[in-house]
């Protein structure tokens, strides 16, 4: 037997069911006390940029203690809070599980989609979506290549240059890297 509360207003209602039944009178009652939670109310946390190459750099700069995952991690409403999300409800709930999971697009900037799932005893899901962007705004250092003298022949090599991210990039010309006329080239 089942009882479908006759309300979805939140809070305690009380339903009363006899156990027994005779031609006088339905005996004894049983109460059965029916708990109706609200939705919850979730507010994640606000959208941030961050300097970086990758998605371990996302707790760069304090904006987020919760790391890069792929997978639904598990977290706690402390967590949540200290992080910048709020559930102003989340006394009035009942049991619920809160997690993550990140999502990435993207080579530079990195788009993290962070949902952050709050899941109540009645199933009921509720998301919200943060947007983290890792970006690179440090460019390589720049090198020239010296003046070269020579009398018959003259071959250049392209300078090269460290970059946060992409590690050593070699220069890029459209003129030649080899001389055997004289002149002056630049």
């Amino acid at each position: 037997t089942s009882i479908t509360p006759s309300t979805s207003k939140p809070g305690e209602t009380i339903y009363y069911v006899g156990e027994g039944f005779n031609a006088n009178c339905i005996t004894p009652k049983k109460q059965i006390k029916v708990n109706v939670y609200p939705t919850p109310i979730i507010s994640g946390p606000a959208n941030f940029t961050v300097q970086g190459c990758s998605t371990s750099n996302i707790t760069n700069n304090n904006n987020t203690t919760l790391v890069y995952s792929s997978t639904p991690v598990n977290i706690t409403l402390a967590q949540f809070n200290s992080n910048g999300g709020s559930i102003p409800n989340s006394g009035s709930i009942g049991n619920y599980n809160l997690s993550y999971v990140d999502a990435v697009t993207g080579s530079n900037p990195k788009v993290v989609t962070r949902t952050f799932t709050i899941s109540n005893v009645c199933a009921t899901q509720i998301t919200a979506v943060q947007t983290i962007i890792i970006e690179d705004t440090t460019a390589p250092a720049i090198y020239y290549i010296d003046a070269v003298t020579d009398q018959c022949y003259v071959s250049l090599t392209p300078p090269t240059a460290p970059d946060n991210c992409a590690g050593i990039i070699t220069g890029t010309t459209t003129s030649p890297l080899n001389y055997n006329t004289e002149g002056t080239y630049t």
